[in-house]
């Protein structure tokens, strides 16, 4: 069950006022032994690789040494919720800091795509859609995991030993992606819930359209919490 508090939060209509940033300095660190890691850049099915994971070959290709960063207070507070979660459920993440050129060409892939498939479409159609899963580079706000303050997980349940059903695969953009959306059976709406909760519990804001997706201290956790500013602006990988 959700607190009344959660559920206030997620019903309220976040505001669209420009959130300054007052930089908290944090650095990014490395996401190291203490959680399960999966980087969607050695995930090569299709799905995940055509949405995300290709875009870092490249870079990776210059930066050999690149690997899950997030920053420091992410990574206390992905340790925290992971002390509530099930005892068998375990945080596997899958991405963290995104350089900013990563960043840029999956937003431009996005559009492109869109801009195929829906001929009747305006550019400000397609990318207001885009909008809703990959953040707009273009913008003066940085966007959320350019920062280092956004994660996205998946839940690998030890005791099955399989990844916990959230209604719809990671990636896989659409309806199913919607948290608490009105496809989901009473199983993955509890999975959902479990997870939102505890995540919610050590400061995290959820994304609507994304049940894997969640941040502290960008811009989309400081309009969750109505902050006045967010806690980080774009990072840049010095380890």
């Amino acid at each position: 069950m959700l607190s009344e508090e959660l559920k206030e939060r997620l019903a309220k209509k976040a505001t669209t006022e420009f959130i300054s940033t007052t930089e908290k300095g944090e650095h990014l660190v490395a996401i190291g032994s203490s959680l399960q890691q999966n980087p969607f850049w050695l995930d090569k099915s299709e799905l995940v690789h055509e949405i995300e994971g290709k875009f870092y070959d490249s870079y990776i290709k210059e930066h050999a040494d690149f690997k899950l960063l997030v920053r420091e207070s992410v990574l206390e507070r992905l340790q925290a919720a992971q002390a509530k979660l099930p005892k068998h459920w375990h945080i596997v993440v899958r991405a963290g800091y995104r350089p900013l050129e990563v960043q840029t060409a999956m937003f431009d892939d996005y559009v492109d795509k869109l801009e195929a498939e829906n001929p009747d479409w305006s550019m400000d159609q397609c990318i207001g859609h885009a909008e809703q899963y990959i953040s707009n580079p273009y913008h003066i706000v940085a966007c959320p995991h350019v920062t280092g303050g956004a994660i996205d997980i998946e839940i690998y349940d030890s005791e099955n030993g399989v990844t916990v059903d959230m209604g719809g695969k990671i990636c896989e953009l659409g309806v199913k992606s919607h948290i608490l959306n009105d496809k989901l059976n009473k199983v993955q709406r509890q999975n959902q819930e479990t997870l939102i909760e505890a995540m919610f519990d050590v400061g995290f804001a959820p994304f609507s359209t994304e049940w894997w997706h969640f941040s502290y201290g960008d811009h989309n956790w400081a309009r969750f919490y109505e902050k006045k500013c967010a806690l980080y602006g774009s990072a840049y990988m010095s380890i």
